[in-house]
């Protein structure tokens, strides 16, 4: 998976897998685990804000962002470790967990890669791997990813059209457009980022 070859770019040992995930499964799991509380943040986070949380380290004050250890995905950690706290206190019944975890799997908002061959068989089997995998007939299929902290594509509309010319059964020609328009406001940064 790109996400072990990239992390072996900053860190000399390797992975044994690749847990990924979306915004959409970290409401999710806030939903089960019930609301968490960072240190130095005095607002405490649940499903109900993460989305707006998130999006707020997008544009700090450019009192933090000029700081020298000024590290804007430092909340993701923070989010990561207060939950994995919760998780593993033992005060979430299992089947809560399995059943978001498989609904997760289902929707893909949770993608695993783990290096076995036995679990890979698996996570493919049931489709749980992320993989496209060849159809029968036509298919479509457009790759739209924000994988930074900053979550822009929460204000950019996407459209997308797709016309198919049968003028000439034999010979039809499609035509596929794509649209990005970015909704956000102007903002104008001064500082370091």
């Amino acid at each position: 998976m790109l996400a072990g070859n990239l992390y072996f770019y900053d860190h000399p040992e390797s992975v044994n897998g690749v847990i990924a995930f979306d915004q959409q499964f970290l409401a999710d799991i806030l939903r089960v685990t019930g609301t968490i509380e960072l240190d130095g943040d005095p607002f405490p986070i649940n499903f109900g804000n993460i989305n707006a949380v998130m999006r707020s380290t997008k544009i700090p004050p450019v009192e933090e962002r000029t700081l020298p250890d000024y590290e804007r995905k430092a909340l993701i950690s923070k989010i990561c470790n207060a939950l994995m706290e919760k998780l593993f206190s033992g005060d979430i019944r299992p089947e809560r967990l399995f059943t978001l975890f498989l609904k997760a799997l289902n929707e893909h908002h949770l993608l695993l890669q783990v290096d076995s061959p036995s679990i890979t068989s698996l996570l493919a089997r049931h489709r749980w791997d992320g993989a496209v995998r060849p159809e029968q007939g036509d298919f479509l299929m457009v790759v739209d990813t924000n994988v930074g902290a900053n979550k822009t594509n929460a204000v950019v509309k996407s459209s997308l059209s797709y016309d198919v010319d049968l003028t000439k059964p034999a010979a039809p020609i499609g035509s596929l457009t794509v649209v990005h328009k970015n909704n956000a406001a102007r903002v104008i940064v001064i500082g370091r980022i």
